[in-house]
Order: structure tokens, then sequence, then C-alpha cells
């Protein structure tokens, strides 16, 4: 397993509507959620190329934690007949920076969808607005550039 890459970026203001290719359009997709009093933990099922058929509340919280369980991801994404997933959550901290469990569920997830020939292209933690503007990270160290 490689080593964790970390760096957060500032999400610009931005269109609703814009497909969702990137770290950035996933933050942008999730603003609305993203300030919420505790944890709730979204995934985004995808066809493959790359077209959100559902947004889905997976797991809600308390103000640090988040429970959710890769089988009911795995799950919703076949049902759906999506080929890609992107998790996203929010930290009512404010600080987007991982925490252990969100590092490991990140990788549970992603195996168990590998067992299906479906891919994780993301996991995005939103944190708080710093000088009007959402601060986000992307677990898997996709930056605002990086395309899926």
């Amino acid at each position: 397993m490689e080593p964790l890459k970390i760096s957060v970026y500032v999400i610009r203001d931005g269109v609703r509507g814009e497909a969702i290719t990137n770290s950035e359009a996933t933050a942008r997709a999730f603003a609305d959620e993203a300030c919420a009093d505790r944890e709730m933990l979204y995934a985004f099922y995808l066809d493959s190329r790359n077209q959100l058929i559902e947004k889905r509340l997976e797991g809600l919280g308390t103000v640090d934690f988040a429970v959710v369980s890769p089988r009911e991801i795995v799950k919703a994404a076949l049902m759906l007949s999506a080929s890609r997933v992107i998790l996203v959550h929010n930290h009512p901290s404010g600080d987007p920076m991982p925490s252990a469990h969100d590092a490991a569920i990140t990788n549970q997830i992603e195996k168990a969808l590998d067992l299906f020939d479906m891919k994780l292209l993301d996991h995005v933690i939103v944190g708080a607005r710093v000088n009007g503007r959402q601060r986000w990270l992307s677990i898997t160290g996709k930056g605002p550039g990086g395309e899926f």
C-alpha cells in the first residue's frame, strides 16, 4: 500500500450541474451538505462515463465519526448498475484532514468494489469555509486539475 498523500485545496465558486470529472467538482456538488453539524457520508454512483446515476446518503454520524458499511456501498452500486463510485463526507470541525478511520474505510470500500469490477474514483473530505471558500481534501491525492 502506498503512503497517504495529503493536500488541502480550496473550492472556487462554481456552477451547479457540472459533470463530476474531478475532486473539485465532487466537493462542489457536496457544498450544501458540507456545513452539517454532524458527519454525513455520501456516495456518488456513476456510470462508465462518470455521469451521475445517484447521490445517496450512506452514513450519518456524530461530530467526529460517521458509520458506513462497505457492504451497503457495494449493494447500492450493484443495484444501480454503477461502474464507479465517489465518496464524499464533511468534517464538522472544519479541518479536512483524514482520520485513521477515514483512510481505513476508504481502503475497505475500494477493495470491496474491486471484487465486482467497480472502481472507487475518489474520497473527498470537505471542511469549513475560510474567507468565503470551502476547504477540501482528496484522500486519493487528486488535486483540482486531476481528472478521473
